[in-house]
């Protein structure tokens, strides 16, 4: 989105309704990702499994660079 590239480590997520598709996500409201995420009014989840703990936790705050928690996995970015 205009506000940049972000991302985090959900610990949960629900689905709330099929028509139209809606997801709960929870972020902490002083979370240094909130504005970012609010700036840009849309996002991606992207479902881990166990192989992929490193990932999760650079998101969950193992290093603050954005980059560098992008740098650890390999994305395609979606239209």
């Amino acid at each position: 989105g205009p506000a940049g590239r972000g991302g985090f480590t959900a610990t949960a997520m629900c689905s709330v309704s099929d028509e139209p598709p809606t997801l709960l996500v929870c972020m902490n409201g002083r979370s240094t990702q909130a504005a970012m995420f609010l700036a840009n009014r849309r996002f991606c989840v992207n479902v881990l499994t166990h192989d992929h703990m490193h990932l999760a936790g650079k998101f969950a705050g193992a290093t603050r660079d954005m980059e560098a928690r992008y740098s650890a996995a390999r994305w395609q970015t979606l239209a």
